[in-house]
């Protein structure tokens, strides 16, 4: 086998095994790499680019403060997400309106989070 050829294959094995770590995270229940009510911004940030929304450490923080305040002002976890799909246009994917609220639930107002038991996973 070329030398070409092997690398060619060995990049396409590297890039099934990502996306196949990206898929478990997004359909597992959103692995969190930190502590429940951690507030780690930069913990947020990498669980956004996992699913496919690459964010600075700080807008993290804001969208977190944003949906947190939704949140606690009655919003349930389901409307959120529903809210960040919604179109026009469609602000994120399903998945990835699940891994902005549940993410922020997870490390910034963890009394809100459900983990997708009120519906997020429709």
């Amino acid at each position: 086998m070329s030398g070409n050829r092997k690398l060619v294959i060995g990049g396409v094995v590297a890039a099934a095994a990502m996306l196949l770590m990206a898929a478990c995270v997004l359909f597992a229940g959103l692995a969190h790499a930190s502590s429940e009510g951690d507030r780690d911004a930069s913990a947020y940030a990498a669980e956004l680019a996992i699913a496919g929304l690459p964010a600075p450490a700080y807008s993290a923080q804001r969208l977190a403060g944003t949906i947190c305040e939704r949140r606690s002002e009655g919003i349930s976890e389901s409307a959120a997400i529903a809210y960040m799909e919604a179109p026009p246009p469609p602000i994120a994917s399903h998945h990835q309106a699940m891994a902005m609220v549940m993410g922020a639930e997870w490390h910034f107002c963890p009394a809100y989070y459900q983990g997708g038991a009120s519906g997020g996973y429709a």
